[in-house]
């Protein structure tokens, strides 16, 4: 390398002493020293043979698109009639909704740096909803030695497989996803093993109580370490999470996602544990065991149950408004199956869905207000649009 590197030296300064203008001179010099610094032989013979022109920039990927979902739902309620009086809750209602209409904005500015956007544009419903809406806005760095860095908005490193989903892609869920507003702002470094089967996440952001209730504070965080693995039929996305509820108290997490791989077949169980001290260890929790079977590549059955309880509670002596997502003594089941159809062959940007669940409240102690038989039937549609792409 060094003999061609000090051949193209040499040649480089006989191509200078023949030219005749200072301009000349100046263009030829740059040019070769470019291309002598890469030490590419092609491009060295390109400049002695007179072909002399700058390479073009290379252009970074980035992506534009935006994605839909709307339904007919319909809803009943299998209470009785003096149990729907109490809380005055309709025996039967249905309707059409809307209920995604996403922006994205996905690219990198150099190589290494990229950027990350999601917009909830169904959300824009107020002058205060903007930045809410907003579910990513953050700018992440990856180290060719495998480090990463990430700062800005974006969801915080719960773990879970429900939890990763898009939330486009969930079609009924546990109350704890429903209810906990986990996009918040926050810094986070990551690492992915030479393997390329094993990557850490660890995480300080603004904890999701930080907006939510009566006297919380505006200097509570959150904090994460996550471990996702790969090991073809399995695969997990574990994490420990620390969280401020209020002043001074904190709720922790241990979160076991699992996923396991069997041919056309993905089954999917989550169990989320959540403690705190003086209470009982495992008396709040979420469980979800998902099922889904491929079907020729044209469609996807699945059946799914959810599961939360509540036995403890953090805020007692607060208000009746606590900032939790599932209330103080409920346990809620919620079952069911659908399927998903892609009509276009061997392209999944546009599909139709259509699933049955029900929702029950199984504590001995509920609230009377609680929906506790509720049957919901849902037919929609999904469509992905790409505005603009530049490939990688």
């Amino acid at each position: 390398m060094a003999a061609v590197m000090a051949v193209g030296v040499v040649r480089a300064q006989d191509v200078v002493i023949k030219r005749d203008t200072v301009r000349d001179t100046i263009v030829i010099r740059e040019v070769v020293r470019e291309y002598i610094l890469t030490s590419d032989t092609a491009k060295i013979a390109q400049v002695r043979s007179g072909e002399i022109s700058k390479p073009e920039k290379k252009k970074q990927p980035i992506k534009i698109h935006f994605d839909f979902r709307g339904e007919w739902q319909s809803m009943f309620d299998a209470r009785s009639s003096k149990e729907r009086e109490f809380d005055g809750a309709e025996a039967y209602k249905s309707g059409f909704a809307g209920k995604y209409l996403q922006f994205y904005l996905d690219g990198n500015i150099t190589e290494g740096l990229s950027y990350h956007y999601r917009q909830r544009l169904n959300r824009l419903n107020s002058i205060d909803a903007v930045f809410k809406s907003i579910d990513k806005a953050f700018m992440q760095y990856d180290f060719k030695s495998g480090w990463n860095i990430a700062a800005g908005k974006f969801p915080i490193a719960i773990g879970g497989w429900e939890y990763d989903a898009a939330p486009i892609d969930i079609y009924y869920s546990t109350e704890f996803w429903n209810q906990v507003y986990c996009f918040q702002l926050g810094i986070r470094g990551g690492y992915k093993f030479k393997d390329g089967r094993n990557s850490l996440v660890a995480e300080i952001a603004n904890s999701p109580f930080n907006t939510v209730g009566k006297g919380m504070s505006n200097s509570m965080y959150s904090y994460s370490l996550l471990w996702y693995g790969d090991y073809d039929i399995f695969q997990s996305s574990y994490s420990v999470n620390v969280m401020e509820v209020k002043d001074g108290t904190y709720m922790g997490q241990v979160v076991l996602g699992n996923r396991f791989l069997a041919g056309p077949m993905t089954i999917e169980l989550d169990w989320t544990n959540r403690f705190h001290a003086n209470h009982n260890p495992f008396g709040d929790f979420s469980g979800v065991l998902n099922v889904k079977g491929d079907i020729l590549g044209w469609a996807t059955v699945f059946g799914k149950v959810d599961y939360d309880q509540n036995r403890t509670n953090l805020f007692e002596g607060m208000s009746d408004d606590e900032p939790y997502w599932i209330r103080y003594k409920d346990q809620l089941l919620t079952y069911g199956f659908g399927v998903e159809v892609f009509p276009i062959k061997k392209q999944r940007f546009f599909r139709l869905h259509a699933f049955w669940n029900q929702t029950l409240n199984v504590a001995y102690d509920s609230y009377k207000d609680y929906d506790l038989k509720r049957h919901n039937l849902t037919l929609g549609l999904t469509v992905d649009f790409t505005a603009f792409e530049i490939k990688k």
